[in-house]
């Protein structure tokens, strides 16, 4: 029963903390709620009579299709007309990506005496398993890797929206509503978004695409909406539904970490994602002009989060999902692909 009881305590820890959030007016109170208590409790080693707050691993793969068909949804003709003038942004994540990983590398090696491997790929602003695993095939220390790249996420999951919301506040132009809907579809609709998230997340998985689990339910329902079969919305309570359980899983993440990981990681994450943070807004205001989108759409699809999470504050933020999703991919893609070389043919043939 401890399991058990284990996701009922974490669930009831979530709740409250995004009721808790709601009633005093933070943004993201489903996703940077929960976020915020759980890791709290994480980080206590909170276990009343012995049972310790857990989400079942399967949280996250059932929830993130949820992600992926809500920014489908927001897919037009118009939008993918849009997307061939993209090319700017496109290529300027690769310009992102090598200044981000650049500057994080040398803060971590200058300020963190880390060694060059562990340095290099905890710096990275792929993937958090893809990072950890390339740096530990060279060396790199798998502890410090994996709590870096965690903490980046949570510090942009929680900085991000109140940076766009605090800059849409002072240009007195507000944020959109969240893109949901405030019912539920009919029995035909709600068939079709569920064959997208589970029959397109398991094609994508099949075939291996990268971020399948969310690309895949993306593709199939901005096919679906595209074709002009459905144009049904995911319901608004899903949407917190899955802030909730993305947001308790970030924070449990945190569990088992020794204090003294955490506290030198958290210090150095919070210069390097600062950096990387900074950096996304030096590229929203350079391509401000260049690409058919808004400044808060370009700066969320250069934030240093993860793509599950930075889509999710899309969806919930209304800023043009689809247009930040396309670049965090583009982002993952360059960094997997083109981050080890750089490794192998720069600093590890100097090493």
């Amino acid at each position: 029963m401890s399991p058990f009881l284990g996701i009922l305590l974490s669930l009831a820890i979530a709740v409250l903390a995004g009721v808790a959030a709601e009633a005093i007016g933070a943004p993201l109170p489903w996703l940077l709620g929960p976020m915020i208590a759980s890791a709290g409790v994480a980080v206590a080693g909170f276990a009343p009579f012995g049972v310790a707050p857990r989400m079942p691993a399967w949280s996250r793969p059932v929830f993130t299709p949820v992600i992926g068909v809500g920014i489908g949804a927001t897919v037009t003709p118009q939008i993918l007309g849009q997307a061939s003038e993209w090319w700017p942004s496109l290529i300027a994540v690769a310009a992102f990506v090598v200044a981000a990983q650049g500057c994080g590398y040398a803060i971590l090696r200058r300020l963190g005496g880390f060694d060059r491997p562990t340095a290099y790929f905890a710096a990275s602003p792929g993937g958090l398993i893809d990072s950890v695993l390339m740096g530990e095939m060279r060396g790199g220390d798998t502890a410090t890797m994996a709590t870096m790249h965690l903490t980046r996420i949570v510090i942009a999951v929680a900085a991000v929206p109140l940076i766009l919301t605090f800059v849409a506040t002072a240009e007195g132009q507000p944020l959109h509503a969240p893109v949901a809907a405030a019912g539920w579809p009919g029995p035909v609709d709600a068939a079709l978004l569920l064959l997208c998230a589970v029959g397109g997340a398991l094609l994508a998985v099949r075939v291996r695409l990268p971020a399948g689990v969310m690309l895949g339910p993306f593709l199939a329902s901005a096919a679906l909406h595209l074709s002009g079969l459905s144009s049904a919305q995911v319901p608004l309570l899903v949407v917190h539904v899955a802030q909730m359980v993305v947001g308790a899983m970030l924070g449990l993440r945190f569990s088992g970490t020794p204090h003294a990981v955490l506290v030198r990681g958290l210090g150095l994450t919070f210069v390097t994602a600062g950096v990387s943070i900074a950096l996304a807004g030096g590229f929203a205001l350079a391509l401000d002009a260049l690409v058919p989108a808004t400044s808060a759409a370009i700066f969320l699809a250069f934030a240093p989060g993860g793509i599950a999470e930075m889509g999710l504050v899309a969806i919930s933020l209304g800023v043009e999902p689809a247009f930040v999703i396309v670049h965090h991919l583009a982002r993952i893609l360059l960094t997997v692909s083109l981050g080890p070389i750089l490794y192998d043919r720069l600093i590890g043939r100097a090493r």
